[in-house]
């Protein structure tokens, strides 16, 4: 695989992943009856939450994987920081989109996440400096 395929794969997954986040939602509006905004509802406004979080980490989590195709990143690295990106996506939504997901999930899922955006970002610099 090239960097630009790895990127390509992470992209791929996180997108589908958001589409099940975003039906999730959907869902729960219908079930709650709830249109505009959170309707006072505990459930929906965590779950809204979710979704966002997600959309901001996994957006520039995949602007970060851009640049490092676009540096020719070694494969397994790339590999790595999409890995963790990916799955600390999971467990961060399993929490917010379940009721029986375990506080750790949340917790990891924001290590892993954090985890593959400063090594992606130190990897970058690095690459730009020297």
């Amino acid at each position: 695989m090239t960097p630009i395929d790895i990127f390509a794969l992470y992209a791929g997954l996180l997108a589908l992943m958001l589409v099940f986040i975003i039906i999730r939602v959907i869902k729960m509006r219908r079930r709650l009856k709830v249109v505009y905004g959170d309707g006072g509802q505990p459930a929906l406004a965590k779950a809204m939450r979710g979704h966002a979080n997600f959309v901001e980490s996994g957006s520039f989590g995949l602007i970060v994987l851009a640049a490092l195709a676009m540096t020719n990143a070694p494969v397994a690295l790339m590999h790595a920081i999409g890995g963790l990106l990916f799955l600390g996506r999971i467990l961060h939504a399993w929490k917010f989109l379940t009721d029986g997901a375990p506080v750790w999930a949340r917790k990891l899922g924001m290590l892993f996440t954090l985890a593959s955006l400063v090594l992606g970002a130190l990897t970058l610099i690095i690459k730009a400096v020297f």
